[in-house]
């Protein structure tokens, strides 16, 4: 499958704008890998069929070990909208859209309360993406909530996943988002949200161990897997190879992604995270899923 993002940076690579090399080497989704309503999306898998596997039922044949998987994919979280209910007691004289309960993005646990997704996951929805967010009218107008505000309306989920052993879905560890630190710093695709303490009164790194962040570039062809969310399910673990990278993305056509994959940590073969998954473009003859790089990332950001 395959996710990108569609946004311009204005950075030189070799002689021609990351925009032209972009075009010209590998098709990408304009789209942000947000998820269809619905589930009705287009195809967008690397090859003849989505290969991706529920974590705790991974058999290993996808380039990474089972132990690969167990011991990085709980560092991988959901991020969903709250109920109706939740957004009333909120935003009282607000339309909500159509996002109450939808199961939205992919992200990764970075730090003891950080976590590390994509910037447009916290976009305002104007009905763009086949979404619209909340927002209410004033003067005849239409006035949506910024982005900043629009991230204390989604909660983080851990252990949305299915049993290995009963293959029922375990209930989630649920986590509310306390602030934007950071979104789309320098143009990027990108965003650090802080996430608070759950019912418990307990923050995520008492359980969840954060995943490490190198700030490297990709190296062309090593082994790289994306834990995600595709299109709001249980998490999945898909693999593959790292196809080419830029100053600021790195593109792959053998890892399958869906809307609702974006944010997804992009990992290397020890299971740093190497980038964030943000677009797909494998359904384009020569084309590739994308994200963008932590190298690039870290150049603008304060977390890392």
């Amino acid at each position: 499958m395959r996710t990108i993002f569609g946004f311009c940076v204005a950075v030189v690579l070799a002689g021609s704008s990351l925009q032209d090399y972009s075009t010209r080497a590998y098709p990408t989704d304009t789209r942000p890998a947000l998820p269809f309503p619905d589930r009705i999306q287009p195809v967008t898998v690397c090859g003849d069929k989505d290969e991706s596997q529920h974590v705790e039922m991974y058999k290993g044949e996808l380039g990474v070990t089972k132990k690969y998987v167990q011991t990085h994919e709980p560092s991988t979280v959901q991020l969903q909208w709250l109920d109706a209910a939740a957004m009333a007691k909120k935003l009282p004289g607000y339309s909500y859209g159509n996002v109450p309960a939808v199961r939205w993005c992919s992200g990764t646990l970075i730090s003891d309360t950080q976590v590390l997704t994509a910037g447009h996951c916290f976009d305002v929805q104007r009905d763009q993406n086949s979404w619209i967010s909340p927002f209410k009218l004033v003067g005849g107008k239409s006035e949506f909530l910024s982005p900043e505000q629009l991230a204390t309306l989604l909660v983080i989920n851990f252990r949305y996943q299915v049993n290995g052993d009963t293959g029922a879905v375990r209930q989630a560890d649920v986590y509310p988002i306390v602030r934007l630190v950071e979104h789309r710093l320098g143009g990027l695709d990108y965003a650090i949200i802080e996430v608070g303490k759950n019912a418990q009164g307990q923050l995520p790194s008492v359980k969840y161990l954060p995943a490490p962040v190198l700030t490297r570039p990709p190296l062309d062809g090593e082994l790289i897997a994306v834990l995600q969310h595709p299109q709001g399910d249980p998490k999945k673990v898909e693999a593959g190879h790292v196809k080419a990278s830029a100053e600021w993305a790195v593109y792959y056509d053998d890892v399958d992604t869906w809307g609702g994959s974006s944010g997804s940590g992009v990992r290397d073969s020890a299971g740093a995270v190497i980038g964030v998954h943000t677009n797909g473009g494998c359904e384009a003859i020569g084309g590739a899923n994308k994200g963008v790089t932590t190298a690039a990332i870290s150049a603008v950001s304060g977390a890392f």
